[in-house]
């Protein structure tokens, strides 16, 4: 049990006990499949662009637990190019979950800890008021629109 729990640990998808029987190693392979489609999806919902002195980061899906690592990749790599602010621009129709909210929470304190100006542009009213409860708009300064938000970098 302690080598599944490690395996689990380390993202490992499934635990399969010895001897493995053919119809639950099918099972798992077709699972794993599956996840591996919906984790490339997502993908799409997490884009980092790099400009000049600005990590713009482009959130169109619906973010959740499961996608904690892209957004934890893409913070890195936007914080491993040494760029001074960071633009978070949801569009219209993104959403996030509380323990995404969490992980958004960590990230931006991070990028703060490290000197980056954090600005967030196209919250609506009710995730601009989750985003306040939890402190992150006092970590960051908060833009109606795209456009509003570069004019003030």
């Amino acid at each position: 049990m302690e080598l599944a729990i490690k395996a689990l640990n380390l993202d490992a998808t499934d635990f399969l006990n010895k001897p493995v029987k053919r119809e639950e190693l099918e099972k798992a392979l077709l699972l794993s499949a599956d996840r591996i489609k919906f984790a490339r999806s997502r993908q799409k919902d997490i884009c980092l662009t790099l400009e000049d002195e600005l990590a713009v980061i482009n959130i169109s899906g619906n973010l959740t637990s499961k996608s904690e690592g892209l957004l934890l990749d893409v913070f890195d790599e936007a914080l491993s190019t040494a760029k001074g602010n960071f633009l978070l621009i949801f569009q219209e129709k993104s959403s996030i979950n509380g323990a995404a909210m969490d992980s958004l929470f960590k990230l931006v304190e991070k990028a703060r800890t490290r000197g980056c100006g954090i600005h967030i542009a196209g919250l609506s009213e009710n995730f601009r008021s989750v985003l306040d409860s939890m402190g992150i708009t006092q970590m960051a300064s908060v833009y109606e629109t795209e456009q509003e938000a570069r004019k003030s970098l």
